[in-house]
């Protein structure tokens, strides 16, 4: 007789890359039509009936939360599905992202993921990110010394953060900076996407994410773009960098406001510099118009 854990098992095997971008893409936590946009039809209720998945309702919304037995795969055993509207925001907005370049296309899905440092239950998405940008650097002959020592600090973060999440001592120690990293970034919901080396103009072209889960003022919003792009620069100015940002919110931007988000953006001091030109072709503001197509009328701010 097949006991519920084998059950459990086998319908995580059949469906693994569907698993790992709930888990690892999305934090465990998906709207209910999200998620069955990615999976099988009719797959859902088998995965909420062997116990994968559970419910959450918001308002005439349903949630699905991935359930221990999810992470236990993953080897994950200290972590869990915390359901907070903070995390659904998050989460739906890196879906919605996902559907649009991806057509929910799993294994392309899987590997967008894997190239960016928007890994959620990964101490070490980080350092990959950097790890990865060093062996671009070394295929093209770039110094990579910078980035030797930018990736030396961010692992040490890594296991300071791992070192806390399993309790290893109440008093760990944590390397803080005084200057940004990707991990001070992701503290922002700034995340990087993607980088390549385009050897024809020797630039390092390097692909940023601002999620807008708070409903954030305009002139919040072009902070955020302005400190994407000066810090990314920093991190990378062994060569010329171009920095290409794009602005995901659940609220749509209207004519007026982006054309006063970029206003301002080009009189911050990351931008001033730059021409008209470079800075309207390399910043880019998504609005999802979410409280229709995702939260069935709700309100964004009555979710924050």
């Amino acid at each position: 007789m097949v006991t519920k854990k084998e059950e459990q098992f086998a319908f995580i095997q059949g469906s693994k890359k569907l698993f790992w971008v709930l888990v690892f893409g999305l934090g465990g936590v998906c709207l209910k039509k999200q998620f069955e946009d990615l999976a099988y039809r009719g797959e859902s209720q088998k995965f909420l009936k062997v116990g994968l998945l559970r419910k959450q309702k918001l308002g005439r919304n349903v949630v699905y939360l991935a359930t221990k037995p999810v992470f236990e795969y993953w080897g994950l055993k200290h972590a869990s599905a915390r359901y907070s509207i903070r995390k659904l925001l998050k989460s739906s907005l890196l879906a919605k992202q996902y559907e649009d370049i991806y057509r929910n296309d799993l294994n392309q899905m899987v590997q967008g993921i894997l190239k960016s440092n928007a890994m959620f239950y990964t101490p070490t998405a980080h350092v990959d990110f950097m790890e990865d940008a060093m062996k671009l650097f070394q295929k093209h002959h770039l110094d990579a010394t910078a980035l030797q020592w930018e990736t030396d600090r961010l692992l040490q973060r890594a296991k300071d953060v791992a070192d806390r999440r399993v309790g290893v001592s109440g008093k760990a120690r944590v390397h803080k900076t005084m200057q940004e990293d990707l991990f001070t970034l992701a503290a922002k919901n700034i995340y990087v996407s993607d980088a390549r080396y385009d050897s024809t103009e020797a630039v390092f072209r390097i692909y940023a994410i601002v999620l807008d889960v708070d409903n954030l003022t305009n002139q919040e919003l072009v902070n955020r773009i302005s400190l994407a792009c000066e810090s990314l620069e920093n991190m990378f100015s062994a060569v010329k960098v171009i920095v290409g940002i794009e602005v995901h919110s659940h609220r749509k931007f209207p004519k007026a406001m982006r054309e006063n988000i970029m206003q301002r953006v080009k009189k911050t001091s990351a931008y001033r510099p730059k021409s008209e030109w470079h800075t309207s072709t390399t910043i880019w503001l998504i609005g999802h118009n979410s409280s229709r197509k995702l939260f069935s009328g709700i309100a964004m701010e009555n979710l924050i």
